[in-house]
């Protein structure tokens, strides 16, 4: 017996079939091995050192964006370090909220020194994403008097040993039906 679903064919293809709402509609990943750096000024936020683009399939639909963060800092005493969401290359809303001269960030973390590196998890639905091509990404700021670098996949040191490591970063970005 023939199989009529969303239309008059027997084949159901991802481009006739109706999809769920909240199926998942489709996966993109960005993965990074390498390492990325900036020197930044206090207060000042850096460039965008790691991102990838995507053009959703419906702005009706939402985008989950989920960020695996490998980060270092220059200070030798410890690093406050507070990457920043960014979409389209600006600042996304998914930030503390402005409270005195306090910074604003997505994912606020404290690396113990130089010497190490650690993860960060930045995840945010996105409502009405852009059917056009868009930057997701990730800036960071300091909380370091001066300018100090700031590092994705790696710590300041950057020794050849093998007690010393380097990581990788992703954004996956989800699209769900809306």
């Amino acid at each position: 017996m023939a199989i009529t679903f969303n239309g008059t064919t027997n084949v159901i293809t991802p481009t006739t079939a109706v999809q769920p709402q909240h199926a998942i509609v489709n996966v993109h990943q960005a993965i990074k091995t390498d390492t990325a750096s900036e020197e930044v000024e206090d207060n000042t936020e850096s460039a965008v050192l790691f991102s990838t683009n995507y053009a959703a399939i419906s702005s009706s639909n939402k985008l989950l964006i989920q960020m695996s963060l490998i980060v270092g800092g220059e200070r030798s005493s410890g690093n406050a370090i507070f990457p920043i969401l960014m979409i389209g290359g600006s600042a996304a809303a998914y930030r503390g909220d402005a409270a005195g001269n306090r910074t604003r960030s997505s994912a606020p973390t404290y690396v113990s020194s130089e010497w190490y590196s650690t993860s960060i998890t930045i995840t945010y639905l996105l409502s009405s994403p852009s059917t056009s091509s868009t930057a997701y990404g990730v800036a960071f700021r300091h909380g370091n008097n001066g300018t100090e670098a700031v590092y994705l996949n790696r710590a300041h040191h950057n020794n050849d040993e093998y007690w010393m490591a380097r990581g990788a970063s992703s954004i996956t970005l989800t699209e769900i039906q809306g």
